[in-house]
């Protein structure tokens, strides 16, 4: 779960970084001269296609983001979610905490018991 959402911060820290090239005065576009001449060029490609075409770049970005998650980290996820949700089950199962939900909704109208099947009382 920690490599899900180490890469969702990794990846939403390179898009802000990207997202800074447009910025004039931000930090990212000061440093600029101090990049090697190859990350340079990259840069200022990058910020020239972003400035043309702004719609196909948040598109793209949109994108690839979606694949990453859905491709990449999907198998992660739910294997994830398979180890942790059993164990929030269990531990509601033990406490009690599902009929003490349902005897005392959060609402004011109240609930009978009868209407509920006897497993659940």
């Amino acid at each position: 779960m920690m490599l899900c959402w180490g890469a969702a911060l990794a990846m939403t820290a390179i898009l802000f970084l990207v997202g800074q090239l447009l910025v004039s005065d931000s930090s990212v576009v000061q440093w600029m001269p101090h990049f090697s001449p190859a990350l340079q060029a990259f840069a200022s490609m990058l910020t020239t296609w972003l400035e043309q075409h702004p719609d196909l770049s948040v598109r793209t970005t949109q994108n690839l983001l979606f694949l990453y998650f859905c491709n990449g980290l999907l198998r992660i996820s739910i294997f994830a979610l398979g180890l942790a949700v059993p164990v929030l089950i269990t531990r509601d199962l033990a406490t009690n905490a599902s009929s003490l939900l349902i005897e005392k909704p959060s609402t004011g109208a109240t609930i009978s018991s009868a209407s509920f099947p006897r497993r659940w009382r």
